[in-house]
């Protein structure tokens, strides 16, 4: 099945605190749009996928593999790429391991 989500945030750059955003590179933004989708292959697999924007023109883009190789185990390796006309390009990696019991 396919899911898809758009999410535009807003936090005032005046106040700092909890609602504040922040771009990959740390500095705080007003204004970020979040785009995401998933796709489920079957019970076991899928796939999803994240862009963000920023007002800081900072972008960030992320894709995963959700894969369930038995119940009550999650396994999902994770690559995430940020970019800004300022700075150096950034990719990353993690693999996320979660047991539900």
């Amino acid at each position: 099945s396919l899911e898809a989500m758009l999410q535009v945030s807003y936090g005032s750059e005046d106040t700092p605190g909890i609602y504040h955003i922040y771009d990959p590179y740390g500095f705080a933004t007003e204004w970020s749009v979040l785009g995401g989708a998933s796709y489920a292959f079957n019970d076991k697999i899928g796939i999803a996928g994240t862009v963000q924007w920023f007002d800081t023109d900072a972008w960030q883009v992320s894709a995963n593999l959700p894969w369930t190789p038995v119940e009550g185990l999650a396994i999902t390796p994770e690559v995430v790429y940020s970019t800004d006309d300022t700075f150096e390009d950034v990719w990353y990696g993690r693999i996320r391991f979660q047991r539900n019991f």
